[in-house]
C-alpha cells in the first residue's frame, strides 16, 4: 500500500472517529454486515428518511462473480465466490464513502451506487489484495466484465469514473495515472472555452434551443400559463401545483428550487433617489419584491452536490 492510500485512509478514519462512526465492522460468510450492523449513511450526514441508504456490503459483487465464474478467462482456471473482500480493499471503500459523504458532500445514493458498487466490482475483478498495486489491465477486464453484467454501458462508465475522479487525482496507485491509458469506446475529449463551438453546434437565431425535443411547444406553454392564471384549483393539490408553475413561470426557478422554498421566503428591497427620498416619487420604483430560495448547480472547493447556497429572486411586478 503506497503513502498516499495510506494517508487517503487514515484521514478517513480521524473524520469517522470525530463523527462517532464505528470503522471496524463484523461481516458475514458473504461479506455483508448483519442487519443493523452497518453505516447507516443517511443518519451519517443527518438526513430525512425515506429512503434510508445503507453500506453494508464489504465482499465481493455477487454478480460479477457469477458472470466470472460462467465466462472464465483464458488461464488457470480461478474460481470465484461472494466473500469478505480483504481488508486493505474495504479501507479504500470505507475512505472514499467518508471523502465522497462528508468532505465533498455527495448524496448517499451516489455514494451507494455510483462509487462503492463500481470499486466492489472492480476488487472482484483484480486478484491483488493491495488496492494501490492495480493496473491498466486490471481496470480493463473488470470494465468488459462490467459490459457484459449492463449491456448499457452504464456500470462500466462507473468504473471509468472512479479511476478518473477517485483514484488518479489522489495518487492512490502506483501505476497510476491510469484513465489515459484505458481504452473507451467514447472518446474523452479536453476541456475547452465554454465560448468555444463547433460550426454545427452554432444557432443561427433566437428560437433554435438545445434538446429542442425536450421543451414543449409554444402554444402548450401559453395554455399552461392560462390554465395557473385563470381557473380554479379543484383540490389543495392542484393549489399548490399551480402556485409552482406561477413561481417557475415567473421567475425561472428549477423544480428543484421551488420545492425547497423556505417559508421564510419574502424579501424587499428598497430603492431611493440622489436625495434619499422613494424612487417612486420621482418616476421610478421604491419597492420591489425578491424571492429567497436555494440555488442549484452551485458549488465550492471539494463540495460537489447537496451544499445548499442561499439567494434571492428579483419578482416581477404584475402591472
Amino acid at each position: 500500500m503506497n503513502l498516499n492510500l495510506e494517508a487517503f485512509i487514515r484521514d478517513a478514519k480521524a473524520i469517522a472517529e470525530e463523527r462517532g462512526i464505528r470503522w471496524n465492522i463484523e461481516l458475514g460468510s458473504d461479506g455483508v454486515a448483519p442487519k443493523g450492523q452497518g453505516w447507516n449513511l443517511t443518519q451519517i450526514v443527518h438526513a430525512s428518511p425515506p429512503p434510508t441508504d445503507w453500506l453494508n456490503d464489504f465482499g465481493t459483487d455477487r454478480v460479477t462473480v457469477g458472470v466470472l465464474n460462467a465466462n472464465p478467462v483464458p488461464g488457470p482456471v480461478r474460481t470465484y465466490s461472494k466473500k469478505p473482500l480483504p481488508e486493505p480493499r474495504q479501507d479504500l471503500m470505507k475512505a472514499c464513502a467518508m471523502d465522497q459523504l462528508l468532505v465533498r458532500r455527495n448524496t448517499c445514493s451516489q455514494v451507494v451506487g455510483n462509487v462503492c458498487r463500481p470499486l466492489r466490482v472492480l476488487a472482484t475483478c483484480t486478484a491483488s489484495n493491495d488496492p494501490s498495486a492495480l493496473t491498466v489491465d486490471d481496470v480493463n477486464f473488470a470494465v468488459e466484465t462490467a459490459r457484459i453484467i449492463q449491456a448499457s454501458g452504464k456500470l462500466a462508465d462507473l468504473i471509468f469514473g472512479v479511476v478518473r475522479s477517485i483514484l488518479d487525482p489522489n495518487h492512490l496507485i502506483d501505476n497510476g495515472p491510469l484513465f489515459p491509458s484505458l481504452e473507451r469506446d467514447k472518446r474523452i475529449h479536453e476541456r475547452t472555452a465554454k465560448f468555444t463551438k463547433a460550426e454545427k453546434s452554432v444557432r443561427t437565431d433566437l428560437e433554435e434551443r438545445k434538446n429542442a425535443e425536450k421543451l414543449p411547444e409554444r402554444r402548450a406553454f401559453w395554455e399552461l400559463v392560462r390554465i395557473v392564471f385563470t381557473e380554479r384549483p379543484r383540490s389543495f393539490l392542484d393549489l399548490l401545483r399551480f402556485a409552482q408553475a406561477k413561481n417557475l413561470i415567473l421567475t425561472g426557478l428549477r423544480d428543484g428550487e421551488c420545492t425547497l422554498l423556505p417559508a421564510d421566503w419574502k424579501r424587499f428591497h428598497e430603492y431611493l433617489d440622489k436625495e434619499g427620498h422613494p424612487a417612486g416619487q420621482s418616476g421610478g420604483i421604491s419597492r420591489s419584491l425578491k424571492l429567497r430560495h436555494f440555488a442549484e448547480k452551485q458549488r465550492v472547493v471539494n463540495e460537489d452536490s447537496i451544499a445548499l447556497f442561499e439567494t434571492v429572486q428579483h419578482v416581477p411586478a404584475v402591472l
